[in-house]
C-alpha cells in the first residue's frame, strides 16, 4: 500500500461555527469582531438568518455596537427576524427588506 505524505497531514479550515465550541466568549476571535464592529452605526444583514446557534454570540456583538442606530434586514423572512431584533433592541429602527432579487443599497 503506497501513502504519500499529503494524507499524513492534518489540515484545518479558518471556517467555525458557534455550535463547534471552538469560539468562545473569552477568544480572540469574539474580542476582534467586537472590537473591530464597536464603532457601527448602521448594520446591514443581507440573508444573514440570525440562527439560533450563534444568537448569543451575535447578541453580543450587536451589543457593543454603541453607535448602532438603523439595522435593515434583507431576507424573505425579514419580519420575523426583526420580531426577534426587537426584543433585545427595542431602540432601534430595524428595516426590512423582503425583496431579495438583488442587494440592497443605503445613501449613507
Amino acid at each position: 500500500m503506497h501513502h504519500s505524505k499529503f494524507h499524513e497531514q492534518k489540515i484545518y479550515s479558518g471556517i467555525s461555527y458557534a455550535w463547534e465550541k471552538i469560539h468562545n466568549k473569552d477568544n480572540e476571535f469574539i474580542n476582534n469582531v467586537i472590537n473591530a464592529t464597536k464603532d457601527t452605526n448602521t448594520l446591514i444583514a443581507i440573508g444573514y438568518s440570525f440562527p439560533e446557534d450563534n444568537w448569543e454570540y451575535d447578541c453580543e456583538i450587536i451589543n457593543a455596537m454603541s453607535n448602532l442606530t438603523d439595522i435593515y434586514i434583507q431576507n424573505p423572512d425579514a419580519t420575523k427576524i426583526k420580531d426577534k431584533i426587537s426584543k433585545i433592541l427595542p431602540e432601534k429602527k430595524i428595516h426590512e427588506i423582503k425583496d431579495c432579487k438583488q442587494f440592497m443599497t443605503i445613501n449613507n
